[in-house]
């Protein structure tokens, strides 16, 4: 709890923590939970998103994977929920990889550090004709830790 700073002590408010709801990009990459509640997020591109269910997470990440407590998780905006659908896929061109958040959209992981940085698990080698048909969203951006 904080109070405001006054010279009138009858004067003095409790000040509220502030709830911005803010990017954060120095996440990236985390899977996060509040410490009290069962829900795991993916920090993608600075936004938390819900991955809804263990076996979304059993696709997506290494077994040996970190999931941090984290209570101010409601403090970072939220983004779409990563999907059912999710996956992890390379085209058959010597394509780079590719991110499936269940969106039906694709990012392009940029290169391995930033594919380590997210705990992901192996990519799905599918036909190229599949991966070029799914529309292209925002790259998958790394932290810069």
């Amino acid at each position: 709890m904080t109070t405001l700073a006054t010279t009138n002590p009858q004067e003095a408010k409790v000040a509220e923590p502030v709830n911005c709801a803010c990017p954060l990009p120095a996440y990236n990459g985390r899977l996060v939970k509040h410490s009290q509640r069962p829900e795991i997020y993916l920090i993608v591109n600075g936004y938390r998103r819900h991955v809804l269910n263990v076996d979304v997470v059993n696709t997506l990440f290494v077994t040996n994977r970190t999931v941090k407590d984290e209570d101010l998780v409601d403090l970072i905006a939220q983004g779409p929920d990563i999907g059912t659908s999710a996956g992890l896929v390379q085209g058959n061109k010597s394509d780079p990889w590719y991110f499936l958040p269940g969106d039906n959209t694709k990012m392009w992981i940029r290169d391995e550090t930033t594919f380590a940085q997210y705990q992901f698990r192996k990519v799905r080698p599918v036909d190229q004709s599949t991966v070029d048909q799914i529309p292209s969203g925002p790259d998958l951006e790394g932290r810069t830790d």
